[in-house]
């Protein structure tokens, strides 16, 4: 289970980790750690919390009072009091691996977000967003995950050489 809650100084890695494994790039595929834990510190201040009727659109709401019995929508919540507001660079000095050919391989794929605060800082997330749909690696990974349910189960991300001429149809 991913926690529900992340501030700034306690960033919740669960919450980039499964983005990233899950959803994008899948496990070991151009990140690490460090990716991670540069990652969640943007994700601070994102949280799911109960807001008023007719609020459930606002993340920049106030939650209701009593969670228990206030009427009320679960949905996400933005503080600005608990965002890390500092700079943050995610994938620094990483280039695309060579076996995604041209015009991917080599490039940067960094990501520097800059120092962000009050609403602003919610930014982070959709520009993180943003990054890893637009990354060969997350490409593949979810062409792959069509090929398994479409085509066949045996596709694999993250073996294939695609500038091999020899590769086969299924890969190609």
């Amino acid at each position: 289970n991913v926690t529900i809650t992340s501030a700034g100084g306690n960033a919740n890695e669960n919450f980039s980790r499964e983005i990233m494994e899950l959803f994008t790039m899948g496990v070991d595929n151009g990140y690490d750690q460090t990716d991670i834990e540069q990652m969640s510190r943007a994700w601070t201040g994102w949280r799911v919390d109960k807001l008023p009727p007719g609020q459930e659109n606002n993340p920049f709401s106030a939650a209701v009072t009593n969670r228990t019995l206030a009427a009320g929508t679960w949905t996400l919540r933005y503080r600005t009091d608990r965002h890390d507001n500092t700079a943050k660079t995610i994938f620094k000095n990483r280039t695309v691996d060579a076996r995604f050919g041209p015009p991917y391989a080599g490039r940067s794929y960094q990501l520097n977000l800059p120092a962000r605060s009050g609403t602003a800082g919610m930014q982070d997330g959709y520009d993180i967003l943003h990054h890893l749909a637009d990354l060969p690696y997350t490409q593949e990974y979810i062409c792959v995950k069509l090929c398994r349910l479409l085509v066949n189960e045996r596709f694999h991300h993250g073996v294939d050489d695609f500038t091999d001429p020899n590769l086969p149809p299924e890969s190609r």
